[in-house]
């Protein structure tokens, strides 16, 4: 078990459409740490613009880079989110920077807050922060005993079961069963533990807090089948969102069932009959009551990343186009305005045109287009009897 000490905090409205340093720290100039970063990007107002994608984090200790460079995280569209790193060693007096990218060109005015924490093992003294009280305790509950003074012991507020108590000594056979039974086993005690609602730890810098941050960030549903024909694609859920397309481009995972450990990518979703439809086919049709989580993940399904490619028969088509078929194709009629860069087709109608259909009055020759009487383009000669340059005007 570890402890979280925070070392540092800096809160900023950064720019992190390219990359910027969001933490400068130095843990410890004569010992080496053992750190994780906490980066916390939009706050309500200042948020991010929601388009998401992969975002990078990088961290230099010493100025190298930690893993030989930034690490992905993949963000959905929300426009709040907390990134973590994994723990990593700082040594000593090295300075550690922490850097962020975004992936979009509107992130450009975001409130971003990154904490550093030190991860410490837990023992007695760090719990109670006195030595000397870490070793009383561990006397307690070693069988060396303990006979200080100034003990404070909690009041007894029942005679039950201390008739004829001993004065000194061990407890009698009675006093010990009554005891047994009112302390609660170290299952109890892990029950209560675990089975604490998340949603009530919302503590700055405490770990109940983090551990929630992380499974918000991870997980952002969990619910069930409800649908006794459910298909390999599709299938009635009791998620209770109400709007369509709410849950599109995440990850669907079965953490329970047949089909736990397998994961598809959302298609669709139906806010009034609440029905998932799945981007690709499951292996067998899910069982009524499965059990599932969304991820807060974006994906690209394989339809969508299909349709940004090019298909065979596209690519026969443009194999199929010979020599002949482009000298022999008739061009449509165009020309480029003044100033203006033609295409191929404008370029040559002009010089054919100019070639071939044109009049001269004064210092201004006129280009007709194929018709005979429409102009083209005009042109300044800079002589009306000898010219020897010209300009186009029109």
């Amino acid at each position: 078990m570890a402890a979280l000490t925070q070392l540092d905090t800096e809160n900023a409205d950064r720019d992190l459409s390219s990359e910027v340093a969001v933490l400068t720290h130095t843990p410890d100039a004569s010992n080496a740490r053992r750190v994780m970063a906490v980066i916390k990007l939009g706050d309500g107002t200042k948020d991010l613009d929601g388009t998401g994608g992969n975002f990078t984090v990088r961290i230099t200790v010493g100025g190298q880079n930690y893993n030989g460079g930034g690490e992905t995280k993949t963000i959905g569209t929300q426009v709040r989110v907390v990134l973590y790193t994994e723990e990593f060693i700082v040594p000593a007096n090295d300075e550690v920077v922490i850097y962020v990218t975004s992936p979009n060109a509107g992130d450009t005015d975001v409130d971003t807050t990154c904490d550093l924490y030190e991860l410490n093992d837990v023992n007695a003294t760090a719990l109670s922060g006195d030595s000397t009280a870490a070793d009383n305790a561990e006397s307690f509950f070693d069988g060396t005993g303990y006979a200080g003074t100034n003990n404070v012991i909690p009041m007894v507020t029942t005679t039950t079961n201390l008739t004829n108590a001993p004065t000194n000594g061990d407890l009698t056979a009675t006093m010990k069963a009554s005891v047994t039974a009112a302390v609660p086993t170290s299952n109890a005690i892990a029950d209560q533990v675990w089975d604490e609602e998340s949603s009530g730890h919302n503590s700055a810098s405490t770990f109940g807090k983090a551990l929630r941050q992380i499974k918000e960030g991870i997980i952002s549903e969990e619910s069930s089948v409800n649908d006794v024909s459910a298909t390999i694609s599709s299938f009635v859920t009791n998620l209770t969102e109400t709007t369509d397309d709410h849950y599109v481009d995440v990850s669907l995972v079965f953490i329970d069932g047949n089909l736990v450990g397998q994961s598809r990518p959302i298609a669709s979703y139906d806010g009034t009959t609440k029905t998932i439809t799945l981007d690709e086919p499951l292996t067998e049709p899910p069982t009524d009551g499965d059990s599932f989580i969304i991820k807060t993940d974006h994906v690209h399904p394989i339809s969508q990343i299909q349709s940004g490619l090019a298909t065979s028969s596209s690519i026969a088509a443009l194999n199929d186009i010979s020599v002949a078929d482009v000298l022999t194709t008739q061009m449509t009629e165009a020309y480029a305005a003044d100033g203006t860069a033609p295409t191929l087709a404008q370029a040559l109608f002009l010089i054919q045109q100019v070639l071939t259909e044109f009049g001269i009055t004064g210092t201004t020759l006129t280009a007709k287009k194929l018709d005979g009487s429409t102009t083209a383009a005009t042109f300044t000669l800079d002589d009306a009897s000898n010219p020897s340059s010209i300009t186009r005007a029109s």
